[in-house]
């Protein structure tokens, strides 16, 4: 797991290599699908650019294009359209097959080298304590700051918050990691607030259709 959330600028990075490729495959699109920019990115023929300033703001994209994020970060950044569709995740099973029936790949390679994590795997990491109750004895924490009691939203860390949301006020959400004090058991940062974060889990939905399940809080989320 990685201790922090997936900033715009990292994947600003992955959206400027893999445009060209984007618009090659999709020549009736002058601007990208929201699956691919996210809200936070305007991605058209001519430029990628960002929605305001702030770089270091945890990063939104559709499922498939964080596989393919994933699919070039194993293969080194290779800019070349076989490392976005192949390696982690197989980018040709996400489609309609001929029974109508979407049955995307549903998880990673075991030669992956980065993946997304499952849910029992996310879990883990924001709840399980190994030394919850001391002498080695482990636990869950009901929140995944190693306590049994709510985070506190809408206030900035020197305020006394303790995670990253905070709808009715204009500095959420803050960068990733701001809170350094409410960090997991295993030292992961804001998994309450930033964004909901992808898992690999597979859930039912329509007849023939699956989607992927996501785990955490929003910056929106004040409850």
């Amino acid at each position: 797991m990685a201790k922090r959330e997936l900033t715009l600028g990292e994947y600003l990075e992955f959206a400027i290599a893999y445009a060209p490729i984007y618009f090659q495959n999709h020549p009736e699109d002058f601007i990208a699908d929201i699956a691919f920019s996210g809200v936070y990115l305007l991605i058209d023929t001519g430029q990628v650019r960002l929605r305001g300033s702030n770089y270091d703001r945890a990063a939104h994209m559709g499922w498939e294009y964080l596989a393919r994020y994933i699919n070039w970060l194993h293969h080194g950044k290779v800019i070349e359209e076989w490392a976005f569709e192949t390696g982690v995740y197989d980018l040709s099973t996400f489609i309609w097959d001929e029974n109508e029936e979407w049955m995307p790949q549903p998880v990673h390679t075991i030669e992956a080298r980065y993946w997304v994590p499952t849910q029992s795997e996310w879990n883990k990491a924001a709840y399980w304590d190994p030394n919850k109750f001391g002498s080695g004895d482990g636990g869950y924490w009901l929140y995944p700051n190693r306590t049994d009691t709510p985070l506190l939203p809408c206030l900035i860390p020197s305020e006394g918050g303790q995670r990253n949301a905070g709808e009715d006020r204009s500095v959420f959400p803050l960068s990733v990691a701001s809170y350094v004090d409410q960090k997991s058991p295993w030292g992961l940062y804001d998994l309450a607030g930033g964004e909901s974060e992808w898992t690999e889990k597979l859930i039912p939905g329509l007849p023939g259709f699956h989607i992927r399940g996501r785990m955490g809080t929003e910056w929106r989320d004040t409850f």
